[in-house]
C-alpha cells in the first residue's frame, strides 16, 4: 500500500510538471492568418512642379494593388494608409476586390510645396477570424526644388523678467514654401543648452497649432541677474537653416520679502 501511494504521488508530480495528454484529445491548431504578396503602387516619384493642380499644391492619384489570400478562411478587409515623416497619416482606406484575388484602390492626395519628401505606403489584411496578415510597405517621393530657407520674423518675449515666474518665448516663423515646410524651431540659451519650440497647440504652452508661432515655456524659480541672450533659428525639410536671431532679456533681482516689525 505504501509503495502504491509513492507511485501515485510520483505520477501526480510528473503530471503537474509535464502535463498529461493521455486523458484528453489533442487541441486543434489555431487559424492561419491571411497572406499579402505581389504588392505594387504607382507612382513611386512625382516632381512637384509637374503635378501642380491649383495654387501651389500638387495633385497625386496614388494607385495601390496587392494579392491577398487566406489559407483557411476569407478575407474580411484589406486596409491601406499613407504616412509622411512630419504629417503622420495623410490618407487611409480600404482596397476593393478585383480579379484574381487582387485588391486595388486609388487615393487622391493634395500636397503643398512645403510637404515635399518621402511618404510610406502600408497595406495589411484582416480575415474573418480577426487574424492580421503580414504587412507590405513601400515609399514614394514628392520631389522638387524649395523656394528658400525659413525666416524667423519676430520674437515675442519680455524684455525684462523677474524670477520666480514663468518665462514664455515665442518665435514667429515663416517659410517661402509654406508653414508645412518648417521642420523644427529651436533656441539656444546663453547658459548653454538648446531647446525646441512647438507649434502643435499642445506642447510647451503653445496655444494654436500651425499658426507659425513657435512656443517654449519655462518655469524659472531663480536666475542670475543680468543680461541673457537667446538665439533663435528655424530649419526646413531640405535642411536649410534661417539666419540666427538673437534676443536679449534682462534678468531682474528678485523682490525681497517684506520683513514685518
Amino acid at each position: 500500500m505504501h509503495g502504491s501511494r509513492l507511485l501515485l504521488g510520483a505520477c501526480l508530480a510528473l503530471a503537474l510538471l509535464s502535463g498529461c495528454d493521455s486523458a484528453t484529445d489533442p487541441q486543434p491548431l489555431g487559424g492561419r492568418p491571411p497572406d499579402l504578396s505581389d504588392f505594387a503602387f504607382s507612382p513611386d516619384s512625382v516632381f512637384f512642379d509637374d503635378a501642380i493642380v491649383s495654387g501651389d499644391s500638387a495633385g497625386i492619384d496614388l494607385s495601390i494593388s496587392v494579392l491577398a489570400t487566406d489559407p483557411d478562411g476569407e478575407i474580411y478587409r484589406v486596409q491601406f494608409s499613407v504616412d509622411g515623416q512630419f504629417e503622420g497619416t495623410i490618407a487611409s482606406g480600404m482596397l476593393t476586390l478585383a480579379e484574381g484575388g487582387r485588391y486595388e484602390a486609388t487615393t487622391s492626395l493634395l500636397l503643398g510645396r512645403g510637404q515635399r519628401g518621402l511618404y510610406s505606403v502600408l497595406v495589411y489584411a484582416v480575415d474573418d477570424d480577426g487574424l492580421l496578415s503580414n504587412q507590405v510597405r513601400g515609399q514614394f517621393e514628392l520631389a522638387g526644388m524649395g523656394l528658400g530657407p525659413p525666416v524667423v520674423d519676430a520674437i515675442d518675449a519680455p524684455m525684462e523678467f523677474r524670477p520666480p515666474g514663468t518665462l514664455v518665448l515665442i518665435a514667429v516663423v515663416s517659410d517661402p514654401d509654406g508653414l508645412s515646410d518648417i521642420a523644427r524651431v529651436e533656441v539656444d540659451g546663453s547658459g548653454g543648452g538648446t531647446f525646441e519650440l512647438f507649434d502643435d497647440g499642445q506642447s510647451s504652452g503653445d496655444e494654436t497649432a500651425d499658426d507659425g508661432r513657435y512656443t517654449a515655456t519655462f518655469d524659472v524659480p531663480e536666475a542670475t541677474p543680468g543680461s541673457q541672450t537667446f538665439v533663435f533659428r528655424a530649419f526646413d525639410r531640405d535642411g536649410l537653416v534661417s539666419e540666427d536671431v538673437p534676443f536679449t532679456i534682462t534678468i531682474l533681482e528678485p523682490i525681497s520679502p517684506t520683513v514685518s516689525e
